[in-house]
């Protein structure tokens, strides 16, 4: 009875760390020690979070007083984002899935569009209704969530690059879990919220602006400059940059 319960409680950590959904207070955190200060402009440091056996490290970062945690940290990781703190302006801004917005603000203490998921999206994908969680997380209005998943699920390069000015951003961090079941879907929701399905592997799939920049295509007004096995970079292409 003791091992059963052991894996439901993992089974459950597992299914809300998907959707970037645990928090620091969460009844199945037992243990969290901090592991490294980064510091920097978000107050990035990186922490253990422990249940029984199964271990996890996530990154903490601050956005005006309020102390956020992001979820998908991964050593794997780092060399996209040292490529970011040692090539990107220091005042460049990101277009990601909010699961990783926490990794690029509080590491490389860039901005980005989108770094906690809209109260709607959360309670959408992994049924969060926590009372009061806002007091500590505060939730992202819905339409920043809608206007990123948008951008990366659309076919249309055009409409990436619009929602990314009007939200004064150039860059675009795509990841190898972004393109596989799980974040695509809740990307899906996002943008949809959940009216129109985009099948993972679908022909609509292979389309979408996100799934071609994993797949390092030439994408029209985009500029891939940088790419290893998890992450992919690219950038906006100005006019006055081809001349």
């Amino acid at each position: 009875m003791k091992y059963k319960k052991v894996v439901v409680i993992i089974l459950v950590m597992l299914l809300f760390a998907s959707a970037g959904c645990i928090n620091s207070h969460s009844p199945f955190i037992e243990k969290k020690e901090l592991k490294e200060v980064i510091g920097g402009r978000y107050n990035g440091s990186l922490w253990l979070y422990t249940s029984g056996d199964y271990k996890t490290t996530c990154i903490h970062f601050t956005v005006n007083g309020k102390t956020y945690v992001g979820y998908r940290w991964d050593k794997s990781y780092i060399p996209a984002l040292d490529w970011i703190k040692n090539n990107t302006p220091k005042d460049a801004k990101f277009l990601c899935w909010w699961d990783y917005g926490g990794m690029i603000m509080g590491y490389t203490e860039r901005n980005v569009v989108a770094y906690a998921a809209s109260r709607k999206l959360k309670k959408f994908v992994a049924g969060w209704d926590e009372e009061g969680w806002e007091e500590k997380e505060l939730p992202l209005p819905d339409e920043i969530i809608t206007d990123v998943s948008t951008a990366l699920i659309t076919n249309d390069s055009t409409l990436t690059k619009e929602i990314m000015e009007n939200h004064n951003a150039e860059y675009v961090f795509v990841t190898r879990g972004d393109v596989e079941e799980g974040i695509f879907d809740a990307i899906n929701i996002g943008a949809y919220g959940g009216t129109e399905k985009v099948h993972v592997r679908s022909d609509k799939y292979y389309k979408t602006i996100l799934v071609r920049m994993w797949s390092e295509d030439s994408i029209q007004g985009f500029e891939n400059v940088y790419s290893d096995d998890t992450v992919k970079i690219y950038r906006i292409i100005y006019p006055q940059e081809n001349t």
